[in-house]
């Protein structure tokens, strides 16, 4: 279904890097109404009792395992009193209470409750009837089930222009605005496989909803950088250098611009927290400083693989 409002205003440019309150009960809500139709439970099967049948999800099955591997997520399992097949005992509710009152997870977590609804969520499908206990007995389709939960998922991001994206593989990416999509686009590998090593790492990292994992990728592309100085032919670091830069110099100007470009980008490497850690390097702790440094330095690595390209 596309909105009337999407055909007038257009859809929301994606540029949240947060889930806020509204968009989590949403997701949490969503989740909720799969677990109660039964989608989580050829993985966490809740059985008839007149034999093996799968008749739902096991609630507690689903969020003990959740807990498991997310342990801060355990407390936002508000549906202890939805289900008569189980339920938390007095002291676990009062803690699922206070839990709550902290308001939603974080966002990693949050993704992380996500990645792990694909990976377990199935599309049931209902078989005979069991008039006794008045349930169906279920079957169930994982492709469909995962492929609905993408798309609601994304839709719910996309409507509130949430800039990750679910994957086909349970993985989750962060877009980018198109201009920098391009560009990463145009990054292409195949000099050498060190290089090409850290490039492509480079490009897979900033990606990543983590901005712990994004500051990795701006690390890794100043080591390509540095590695790309050396691939060209010279008696040394230096000369190599010279010889890469002359190849993208269209024009004496030019040539002039890319040299002092190198020198900063080089500079900007030794003097912030990208290649070297020790005290007295200046500290990157903003994620758009991340994505400054990171789109300044592909442009130039670009331009470069390019050039080289073009004289073999």
């Amino acid at each position: 279904m596309e909105y009337f409002s999407d055909q007038e205003r257009g859809k929301a440019e994606s540029t949240k890097e947060d889930i806020p309150d509204q968009v989590w009960r949403g997701i949490f809500g969503h989740i909720h109404s799969l677990i109660d139709d039964g989608s989580f439970g050829e993985s966490f099967p809740e059985t008839c009792p007149d034999g093996p049948a799968v008749v739902g999800t096991d609630y507690r099955g689903f969020w003990d395992a959740c807990g498991a591997e997310n342990p801060l997520l355990l407390e936002y399992a508000i549906q202890s009193q939805r289900k008569s097949s189980w339920s938390f005992d007095e002291t676990e509710n009062i803690q699922l209470a206070q839990g709550l009152d902290q308001g939603k997870p974080d966002l990693l977590e949050i993704l992380d409750l996500i990645q792990f609804c694909f990976h377990h969520v199935s599309a049931p499908v209902q078989g005979s009837y069991h008039s006794f206990f008045r349930h169906h007995h279920l079957t169930f389709n994982q492709l469909n089930g995962r492929q609905a939960f993408l798309e609601k998922i994304n839709r719910i991001f996309e409507r509130n222009g949430i800039v990750f994206r679910l994957q086909a593989d349970g993985t989750i990416v962060r877009i980018l605005p198109p201009e920098f999509g391009q560009l990463l686009d145009s990054a292409q590998s195949g000099s050498e496989p060190g290089f090409d090593g850290l490039l492509n790492d480079a490009k897979t990292k900033i990606l990543d909803p983590d901005p712990k994992v994004r500051k990795e990728g701006l690390e890794r592309l100043w080591d390509a950088w540095e590695r790309l100085k050396t691939l060209e032919e010279g008696n040394d670091k230096k000369a190599k250098a010279t010889n890469l830069l002359d190849k993208a110099a269209f024009s004496p100007a030019f040539r002039e611009l890319l040299e002092k470009e190198a020198r900063e980008l080089t500079s900007i490497g030794n003097t912030y927290q990208i290649r070297h850690h020790e005290q007295g390097k200046n500290e990157i702790n903003d994620p758009r400083q991340v994505d400054y440094l990171f789109f300044r330095m592909l442009p130039m690595i670009t331009l470069l693989l390019k050039a080289r390209s073009e004289s073999t």
